[in-house]
Parts: C-alpha cells; structure tokens; sequence
C-alpha cells in the first residue's frame, strides 16, 4: 500500500510540473493570456512620450525606473482598432527575447494556473484564430482565453526590433 501512496503522489507532482502559470487580460472584450514567467510587472501608464515615425502598434514609450521601454498596442497589433489612452491606462511590463516591453491592454484579469491537459493546441496558422502568435486555447472557468507566445508577434522583423 506504501507504494500506491508515492505512486498518486508521484503523478500529483508530475501534474504540477505540467501545469504553468499564465497572467490573463482583457482585450475589447476578448481574454488572452501570457506565461507569467515573461512578466516583469503589471502597472499603469502615468506619462507616455509618443515616438515619431514609429509603427501604429508602437504609442510611444515609458519610463519604468529608468529604463526607456516600448509601449505596444496589442488591439491594434491583432487588428481590435487603436486603443484609447486613458489616465492610468494598465501595462503589462513582459520579457520578448530578452527585451522589455510594455503591453497595452484595455484590462488585467487575473493570475491562473492551469495543467497541460486544460490548454488546446492550436496548428501554427490555423485560419480560425488568424494570427500565429496564438499557441493554444485555454479553458478558463468562466470561458476560454487565446494564450500567446510573446516571440512571435514581435520577433525580430516586427515593431518592438525597431525601438
């Protein structure tokens, strides 16, 4: 019976290996989700500076301790329309290819944990999500959240290389 008794612990902690933690926002009403291990922070924009000539998706950039990071409109990068700047407007502050950046999003939701069997893979440009920044599906309890892998919808040819 000993044995029995590692044996469901050994799967319970397999589980956990398996399971990753993901932060979850708000677009126009649509939920996405990041790993959390990406994230830096979660704040809210007090000053922004408007960057000339750069691309829509770039509103400008922040000062986050000194450090000069990118702001990113995500509902303009997936094709939501421009976001409108409010006071405090939240960022999430995340890590793309060993850079910084500050993702524009209408809302942060929550902080979920969920195990490998509650995430649907998705094929890399499945026309049904239309965008191959999207690794999967999360089943969430109240719906569904679009998880995104960050290196892809700004790689190296897109809008954060060039700030």
């Amino acid at each position: 019976m000993h044995a029995t008794y590692i044996r469901r612990d050994a799967k319970k902690a397999a589980a956990a290996v398996e399971a990753k933690t993901y932060v979850t926002f708000d677009l126009r009403g649509r939920t996405y989700a990041i790993d959390a291990m990406t994230v830096r922070e979660i704040r809210v924009i007090d000053v922004l500076t408007v960057a000339p000539g750069a691309p829509p998706t770039m509103r400008g950039v922040i000062n986050v301790r000194g450090a000069i990071l990118p702001v990113c409109d995500l509902a303009e990068r997936f094709g939501l329309g421009r976001s409108t700047l409010t006071l405090r407007h939240p960022v999430i502050v995340a890590v793309v290819e060993g850079r910084p950046v500050a993702l524009l999003v209408d809302a942060v939701l929550d902080i979920v944990t969920a195990a490998a069997s509650e995430l649907a893979a998705t094929a890399e440009n499945d026309q049904k999500f239309g965008d191959p920044c999207f690794t999967g599906v999360l089943t969430l309890e109240d719906g569904v959240a679009l998880v995104m892998a960050l290196e892809r919808p700004f790689g190296p040819a897109r809008a954060v290389g060039a700030i």
